[in-house]
């Protein structure tokens, strides 16, 4: 686990899975841990294919999948345009019974974001308090505003960034930086 650890943190996808085929020829049966290890490495080697594949055979396994490593999962959609799986994922998460966390609805919300999703990143970010009891934080509102941002949907990024201010949510540079490319984009100074 520590080696698939360290590989995963090099950004070394291909020997994450060079070493879990190993332990699998070896007929040793890969952990939790060694799967997560293996799909974050794949998350950071923008390799969403394998991390779900990943997913895939620890769901079918004796192991059952935490929430980490749906988190690790949503993370390599992160920047995919994968942003449907995300949505889908967090469906699995509900059916599995597993408690998401504020970790969990950014990456998704991070997803829909990069893929110009806004709807689709409200609709998470509205659901989280009322459905989940979670408050977000500075990264899930800046992601949201982000969505609307790459979207185009400047008042939509202002309404955002005003909730996010009424939640008493210190916004931060990146924050900032996605209110102004929002009104930039649209030429609303």
């Amino acid at each position: 686990n520590a080696v698939i650890t360290a590989c995963a943190k090099g950004e070394e996808w291909q020997h994450s899975l060079s070493l879990l085929g190993a332990v699998q020829e070896a007929n040793l049966t890969g952990s939790v841990v060694t799967y997560n290890a293996c799909i974050s490495a794949s998350a950071r080697g923008n390799q969403w294919q394998l991390a779900l594949l990943w997913l895939t055979e620890l769901r079918e396994g004796a192991d059952m999948a935490d929430i980490i490593t749906f988190n690790s999962v949503l993370a390599a959609f992160d920047g995919s345009g994968q942003w449907e799986r995300a949505m889908d994922l967090l469906g699995v998460i509900a059916a599995d019974r597993l408690e998401a966390t504020v970790i969990t609805y950014n990456v998704a919300i991070s997803s829909c974001a990069g893929s110009g999703q806004w709807h689709a990143a409200l609709w998470i970010l509205s659901g989280m308090g009322k459905h989940f009891g979670l408050e977000c934080n500075v990264i899930t509102c800046t992601s949201a505003v982000n969505a609307c941002a790459e979207a185009g949907e400047w008042q939509q990024a202002l309404v955002t960034f005003d909730l996010m201010l009424q939640l008493r949510i210190q916004p931060n540079v990146f924050t900032y930086n996605a209110v102004i490319s929002a009104c930039e984009t649209a030429a609303e100074w």
